[in-house]
């Protein structure tokens, strides 16, 4: 503590604003690298249990997301399919809604 305060007083004020950060940054690293050093490791089942759950979780989210895209790929395409028989129908005149009467297809359209 003593030393980092007669740091702070360095000439052109580079103590406070360049040394100490740095001083701080590499302690803070060691302090980390001594907890890892410390930290027991994991035994072989542990490791095995671990790469099996994520393994696991990653193949049922993959299944998730295509399920999920296939879906929404389906309804953009029955959307785009809605736009362009109702833009058929409007323009030319024709399509699959054109044999019904008049009352029918303001029901269909509305």
């Amino acid at each position: 503590k003593e030393a980092k305060d007669k740091i702070k007083h360095a000439p052109l004020g580079l103590g406070g604003t360049l040394i100490l950060p740095c001083i701080d940054t590499c302690e803070g690293m060691a302090k980390i690298g001594f907890m890892l050093l410390q930290a027991p490791l994991p035994s072989a089942e542990r490791v095995a249990g671990s790469a099996e759950f994520v393994l696991e979780n990653g193949k049922s989210g993959i299944i998730r997301a295509v399920r999920e895209t296939k879906l929404y790929f389906n309804l953009i395409d029955v959307q785009i399919t809605r736009m362009l028989t109702r833009a058929q129908w409007d323009m030319l005149g024709y399509g699959p809604y054109a044999g019904l009467n008049n009352e029918r297809k303001r029901e269909v359209c509305d």
